[in-house]
């Protein structure tokens, strides 16, 4: 159950999440499209009640959604959601101790792209 707290706790910091039909809206795409871009890493989605996917805002846009994170996300070790929503909003060392979604929000790819490859090898 704890874990399950801070999980939400998290999601609801960093913005909350959307349903399915509000990134179907927000994006102008249907849920087949948003089920492609879960598949091909290109969008995150983690499981809520009743195992229904919900999107975390933190990796939209006002343009949609954030650029670089699907070069992220297919770098990292694990494709569960939430361990990829953990990554994402919290800071990293290899990145001097800043959150990899705050420069994926100021554009800069590479380092964070670097830091995913690094999570789980030793000494990296």
């Amino acid at each position: 159950m704890r874990g399950k707290e801070i999980c939400e706790n998290d999601l609801k910091v960093n913005g909350g999440s959307f349903t399915l039909a509000q990134v179907e809206s927000f994006l102008g795409i249907s849920r087949q499209a948003i089920d492609k871009k879960v598949q091909d890493d290109a969008l995150l989605a983690v499981r809520g009640p009743q195992r229904r996917r919900r999107y975390p805002v933190a990796q939209f846009t006002a343009d949609g959604i954030l650029p670089g994170l699907q070069d992220v996300l297919k770098n990292l070790p694990s494709a569960n959601g939430w361990f990829r929503f953990h990554f994402l909003t919290n800071t990293d060392s290899h990145l001097g101790g800043r959150r990899p979604i705050d420069l994926l929000m100021d554009g800069k790819i590479d380092p964070v792209v670097r830091a995913a490859k690094a999570v789980g090898v030793q000494g990296a």
